[in-house]
């Protein structure tokens, strides 16, 4: 039963427990199930019952789930049901889910209804059918009522997103500023390394990938505004210390690779003393354990 409950919680994508939701606002976003018809019976008797469910949890600082944003702009239920359509076919639940890693402003693919892999999921989704273009108009149309400056193409956010705090294993591409951009690879990272470039737009060769559908071999050079980078092989040692989220934009067909957002993560608080030794050896253990999968045991020092 806990699993068909939190089925339908994705389902409606709400803060509320289902049996605690209003069954009028929010029974259409739910599938036909044999739990959807005790939710009505118990509302239908005013039947009050608290499951303790996990909730849909929020990522960043001012953060807020999709269906309760567009819930806020009063549209009727066909709309809403439309709407989470969409969201489902996408496999989002959250604003954040949606947005460039700065949190300024809503992702490409995200806007024009394609998914993609800027993060990694611990959700089962069912599989959706694609909304067709209609209701991705409409889809747009209500993000830019609730939540953009106006509707212009760079689709940004009226009150940008603030520093994430949830965990970094969850995304599939870092940044760092001293060594370049990193993306997710099964149990490994695939590194791209910057370089300076004569010019003041950014050049980087992109490898063609079987995982891109559609993806033609690269031109020797591709530009992109951000920074220049240089494909390289998986990286072995452990990630950097200065990490940060990020999201790109691909275009398979060009082979082109654009750095479209590097996220921030709240300060941690400053320790005057250096740390010990033993503290420095688990502290980094932690970090080859998390992403290399491994960790020597013991360590010699002459």
């Amino acid at each position: 039963m806990e699993a068909a409950v939190q089925e339908h919680q994705l389902e409606t994508g709400t803060s509320f427990g289902l049996f605690q939701q209003d069954y009028s606002n929010t029974a259409t976003l739910a599938s036909d199930t044999w739990l959807k018809r005790v939710w009505k019976e118990l509302e239908d008797l005013d039947i009050y019952v608290a499951l303790d469910s996990p909730v849909l949890p929020l990522r960043c600082e001012g953060d807020a789930l999709l269906i309760e944003v567009f819930m806020e702009l009063e549209v009727d239920q066909d709309a809403l049901k439309w709407l989470n359509w969409c969201r489902m076919f996408l496999q989002v639940c959250t604003v954040s889910d949606i947005v460039t890693a700065d949190g300024r402003s809503i992702r490409e693919s995200m806007w024009h209804g394609k998914r993609d892999n800027a993060h990694r999921s611990s959700y089962q989704w069912p599989r959706t059918v694609r909304p067709n273009r209609t209701h991705w108009k409409a889809w747009q149309e209500h993000l830019t009522r609730a939540l953009l400056v106006s509707d212009g193409s760079q689709r940004l956010l009226r009150h940008p997103l603030g520093p994430w705090i949830d965990p970094l294993d969850n995304w599939n591409w870092l940044w760092s500023s001293t060594h370049g951009l990193f993306h997710r690879q099964g149990h490994g990272w695939q590194h791209y390394r910057h370089r300076r470039s004569s010019t003041r737009s950014i050049q980087w060769d992109y490898p063609c990938s079987t995982q891109l559908s559609g993806c033609k071999r690269p031109h020797n050079k591709h530009t992109a505004n951000g920074v220049s980078f240089l494909p390289a092989p998986f990286w072995t040692q452990p990630l950097p210390a200065d990490m940060c989220r990020a999201t790109v934009h691909i275009t398979p067909s060009l082979g082109t690779l654009a750095l479209t957002g590097i996220g921030t993560a709240p300060l941690q608080p400053h320790h005057d003393s250096q740390p010990s030794l033993l503290a420095a050896w688990m502290a980094a253990s932690a970090r080859v354990t998390e992403y290399v999968g491994w960790t020597p045991e013991e360590i010699e020092i002459d």
